[in-house]
């Protein structure tokens, strides 16, 4: 088969569609945005507490978790990323536990929210597959 005629068989996209990929990154964009502001208090006093002698190596641990990431960025190529409503649900809940934590002002209750909010936006925009 020659160029021409496998161009042929392809199907014609819209120029206006956007790809997949785009879109859950714009997903995950807003939702870190969203998650910065939200939990704006317990991200202030986590690094106060990383400032502490026997946290100060928590600094590092965005880098490694980003170097992993990048290990593994190729693997996401081939996956193509469906969300899914669990994440949905695992935000909500992290939504809660920060309603929860101010409340209480217990900002361990937030942190944990926190993480927990980071999942569900990564498992929305991803899916399980893609996060695993």
């Amino acid at each position: 088969m020659n160029q021409a005629s496998a161009d042929a068989a392809r199907p014609a996209r819209s120029p206006r569609a956007a790809p997949a990929g785009l879109f859950n990154l714009a997903i995950i964009a807003v939702g870190a945005i969203c998650l910065l502001v939200t939990y704006a208090d317990a991200i202030d006093r986590m690094l106060v507490r990383w400032g502490a002698d026997e946290y100060n190596h928590a600094y590092m641990i965005p880098f490694v978790a980003f170097y992993l990431f990048w290990l593994r960025a190729k693997d996401l190529d081939s996956l193509d990323p469906v969300g899914s409503w669990l994440g949905v649900g695992c935000l909500g809940v992290g939504l809660a536990l920060q309603v929860l934590g101010a409340l209480s002002a217990v900002f361990e209750i937030s942190q944990y929210g926190l993480i927990i909010s980071i999942w569900g936006v990564a498992v929305a925009a991803a899916g399980l597959r893609g996060v695993t």
